[in-house]
């Protein structure tokens, strides 16, 4: 039996057979757009989460500024817990970016005079008073305590004001829920032995630093577990013609555990960065928390100049990021 090419039943089922091939590539055409979405989103969400400067397990030092003072909030690992150091407006110290010495409470406004901000000032005039790497820094608009430190932590997702890592953030504030009242400690600086009242030339009284006594108090609070068991032993090579560089860095990484055999002052014909030479060193944590406090390249080669086992150069480069204008 034969159909007729004309007849209503054979033009019923061309037409449901155009309608399943209609189907068939609108279905195939949203897979492969939910399937292209998909593979987007991963690479975008990688590359987000690549942006973060935290493993989410080893210290992690960040500072908030709070109308004319600062607080540096510490999650240390080895002791799993997690420090605030209040440091108040008084507080007279020496600031990064050529700016010398000023009250706490000026810093934030130093820096928006200049390009930079008085965010970026905030931290890197932390890690260069205190010796640590600073990973982060935001702005609050209420006082640290102990109670609060979670909710005021979870308002910093929400805030421009800030160039920590939202995926940062988020484990921190994990970091908080986990952890006991009793594994959170609260310290004023002024209250401290390593502050001590001055007298300033228009009268005015403030808190001066005595360096002994802070380095002490740095060790205790800041001492990274990571960094002592790699046990890594460091030289440190300043060649720029700018005294006190490689006396920084030995100092900041004295201060987390390390070991600086020696730091020299004389020039040398390398580029500036962090030679580690065995691939496996360059990939330590060690390594790689230094190449970003300091803002130094990896150089995947071994300098003949020292029999350390990794050797860090800072130059002209290094001087400029942290003490030009």
């Amino acid at each position: 039996m034969t159909i007729n090419k004309k007849s209503p039943r054979w033009l019923k089922e061309q037409i449901e057979r155009r309608k399943q091939l209609r189907r068939r590539f609108y279905r195939f055409f949203f897979l492969f757009l939910m399937f292209l979405f998909l593979i987007l989103g991963s690479f975008k969400l990688w590359r987000f989460l690549q942006q973060s400067v935290w493993d989410g397990k080893n210290n992690f030092n960040f500072v908030l500024w709070c109308e004319n003072q600062f607080y540096v909030v510490s999650y240390r690992s080895g002791t799993e817990e997690i420090n605030l150091l209040e440091v108040s407006p008084e507080t007279y110290l020496p600031l990064a970016k050529g700016f010398g010495e000023y009250r706490a409470s000026a810093i934030w406004q130093l820096g928006q005079t200049e390009k930079f901000g008085g965010g970026q000032l905030l931290a890197l005039s932390t890690q260069y008073f205190l010796g640590v790497p600073i990973q982060g820094w935001g702005r609050i608009k209420t006082k640290i305590s102990k109670k609060n430190l979670w909710f005021l932590t979870a308002k910093l997702l929400f805030t421009k004001e800030k160039n920590l890592h939202p995926w940062d953030l988020l484990r921190f504030l994990f970091k908080i829920q986990r952890l006991a009242m009793t594994k959170t400690n609260f310290y004023s600086l002024d209250k401290t032995r390593a502050g001590e009242e001055i007298e300033l030339p228009d009268g005015q009284r403030a808190f001066k630093i005595k360096a002994a006594f802070l380095d002490n108090l740095v060790k205790d609070l800041y001492k990274d577990a990571a960094v002592l068991d790699e046990g890594i032993i460091w030289a440190v090579i300043n060649q720029s013609q700018h005294t006190g560089l490689a006396r920084q860095v030995a100092r900041l990484i004295d201060n987390l555990g390390g070991e600086v055999t020696a730091f020299y002052e004389k020039p040398l014909r390398v580029a500036e960065g962090i030679y580690c030479g065995q691939p496996l060193l360059c990939q330590t944590y060690t390594v790689r928390l230094l190449s970003r406090s300091l803002n130094l390249p990896l150089k995947w080669e071994t300098l003949s100049e020292s029999r350390a086992e990794a050797v860090i150069v800072v130059g002209e480069n290094y001087w400029q990021f942290f003490h030009q204008k």
